[in-house]
């Protein structure tokens, strides 16, 4: 007997209106996707949110929306036959509709887990395991990455559902503990393959801006944490967000509704958004205001970029969009291109990035300790400085030059 949470409250998903139900057949899970919003994920007080996550059931739902592919339901089939995996694929509310500009046929896969997800999972690892089954069934070029790494993630139900188009497939539940063991394995050697799987998406400025006299409030792409050694792409962020998730925590969502133009959103506050999901683009219908990810934060919470990344951390993995700061960076360059020992490295490098709170290890300058916190020098992705050989090899380097000027004769040019 399997087990799946639905919302029979399609204006209010995120209401105190989910439950569990128990599935006995085949028949009555396509009922239940027929005529109830669903997810694979168990919500505390039938709240479904992030936060709210209880445990999971036994399904793994894929979703394929072939925006850039053209995956068919029959394609789905051989390879899910050549697999041997059990399976069950239902048509979704936009297979064979104009979407996006196209016609595709777009469906859910059900597949079937041999036990349930463990409820304390990270994030992390989630994400790890997810890419890593969808690897081994030869589809990730093809599922929506977006929700299948939402561990909250929910499916509105199709109600005109055609039989012709479910397909139901025979084999093997999927071997959790196989791909769990192995996603484990993967980050604690931070060898993740799940960023591997990440699409490429086309991003409109048309969307930017519902019209031209609203005022745009940009967002702060490459703020820095870490005492300013990281940066964090806040707008590949914003795209890969939930919104309504995060809106819901922040506001209280009392409706949502889906466009072609993108999702509007009611809260319990009394405001409407406009969210555009290519663009990461929020619109502020009452006070005509576009935002972006930090600007909309700031505005219902005003906290600093810091804490609004401690916040991030439960709606996405902001780890993965963490780059090395071109200031830091620059700084160590140009520091090493004159520094003749440790200590001229050290003065040069807290001249450049006017920071004082910076130290380098007195027999090892390839670690640099910055307030406290210890950081080598492969840490800043610098290409022709990995290691303590390659900062004295600089350094013997910057000695030589300085000794070849100091003994160049000095001439006094002819008129």
């Amino acid at each position: 007997m399997e087990k799946i949470s639905l919302c029979k409250n399609e204006k209010s998903i995120y209401s105190k209106d989910w439950f569990i139900k128990s599935i006995d057949s085949q028949e009555e899970l396509i009922e239940m996707v027929k005529n109830y919003a669903y997810s694979n994920a168990c919500f505390k007080d039938n709240r479904r949110s992030q936060k709210n996550i209880l445990g999971y059931h036994h399904l793994l739902i894929l979703d394929i929306d072939n925006d850039e592919t053209d995956f068919t339901i029959e394609d789905c089939q051989k390879v899910l036959n050549r697999k041997g995996i059990k399976a069950l694929i239902v048509p979704s509310k936009s297979h064979l509709k104009n979407k996006n500009g196209s016609i595709k046929e777009r469906y859910r896969v059900f597949c079937y887990l041999d036990q349930v997800i463990p409820a304390d999972i990270s994030k992390e690892i989630y994400k790890e395991m997810m890419a890593l089954i969808v690897k081994d069934l030869d589809m990730n070029a093809y599922i929506d990455t977006k929700a299948l790494f939402d561990r909250a993630r929910f499916y509105y139900p199709t109600h005109n559902l055609e039989e012709k188009y479910i397909t139901s497939i025979s084999g093997s539940l999927v071997p959790l503990a196989k791909y769990l063991d192995q996603a484990r394995n993967n980050i604690q050697n931070n060898t993740p393959m799940a960023t591997k799987n990440k699409k490429t998406k086309k991003s409109h400025s048309s969307d930017t801006n519902l019209n031209q006299d609203s005022t745009y409030i940009a967002p702060s792409v490459n703020y820095t944490i870490d005492r300013e050694i990281y940066s964090y792409d806040i707008i590949a962020i914003s795209k890969e967000l939930d919104y309504e998730s995060l809106i819901h925590d922040l506001e209280g969502v009392c409706f949502t509704e889906y466009g072609n133009k993108g999702t509007k959103i009611k809260t319990d506050m009394s405001n409407t958004y406009q969210h555009f999901s290519e663009s990461g683009v929020l619109y502020d219908f009452k006070k005509d205001v576009s935002y972006h990810l930090v600007s909309y934060i700031q505005e219902i919470k005003g906290c600093s970029h810091t804490e609004i990344l401690e916040l991030l951390k439960d709606y996405v993995d902001i780890e993965q969009f963490k780059s090395v700061s071109s200031r830091w960076q620059n700084a160590l360059l140009e520091a090493l291109k004159v520094a003749k020992n440790r200590e001229e490295f050290l003065h040069e490098l807290i001249k450049n990035v006017n920071f004082s709170c910076i130290n380098i290890h007195r027999d090892k300058e390839d670690l640099i300790y910055v307030a406290g916190k210890k950081y080598h020098i492969s840490d800043f992705s610098l290409q022709n400085y990995k290691s303590k050989q390659d900062i004295v090899k600089q350094f013997q380097r910057n000695r030589s030059k300085n000794k070849k000027e100091v003994s160049k004769p000095y001439s006094i040019q002819q008129r």
